[in-house]
């Protein structure tokens, strides 16, 4: 989550984004969460996994 109108820059690809009350909702892939409120998700078709 970021103030609206910022990005994470921290290397990741953002993939989505949500606009929300409290802000930013990021949706990024990449091999480590090197922001502090990072969550590991399950990858999607939208992330480019096949699901397999």
């Amino acid at each position: 989550m970021t103030p609206y109108g910022e990005r994470p820059d921290d290397g990741l690809r953002v993939v989505a984004t949500a606009q929300l009350r409290e802000g930013t909702r990021h949706r990024a892939v990449g091999n480590e969460a090197s922001h502090p409120d990072a969550v590991p998700v399950t990858p999607t078709l939208e992330d480019g996994s096949s699901g397999s």
